[in-house]
């Protein structure tokens, strides 16, 4: 299982998905009374040079292909998602 961020597959779906983010982070700091400025939350994920994202449709390809069986998306909302698959094991 890998929990990570992926790309949307459209730029509609992109804008959509990190204003989904930004407002999550708003209504949570509200709701907590937390301090602190997320306003340049979009900016410092895509400038950090650690996120190296795909698309989900690319990263769940990637796993069939080296071998991985029951390859599915298991959870995502917006560009945050858990996904994976199974190694069979082989056997003698």
């Amino acid at each position: 299982m890998n929990i990570d961020v992926v790309f949307s597959p459209t730029d509609n779906l992109e804008g959509w998905y990190l204003l989904l983010w930004k407002e999550h982070i708003k209504e949570t700091q509200t709701r907590l009374k937390l301090e602190g400025n997320y306003e340049d939350i979009v900016e410092r994920y895509r400038s950090n040079t650690d996120n190296q994202p795909d698309t989900l449709t690319v990263q769940l390809k990637a796993l069939k292909s080296i071998g991985f069986k029951e390859v599915d998306c298991f959870y995502k909302y917006g560009i945050f998602t858990i996904f994976g698959g199974k190694k069979s094991e082989e056997r003698n």
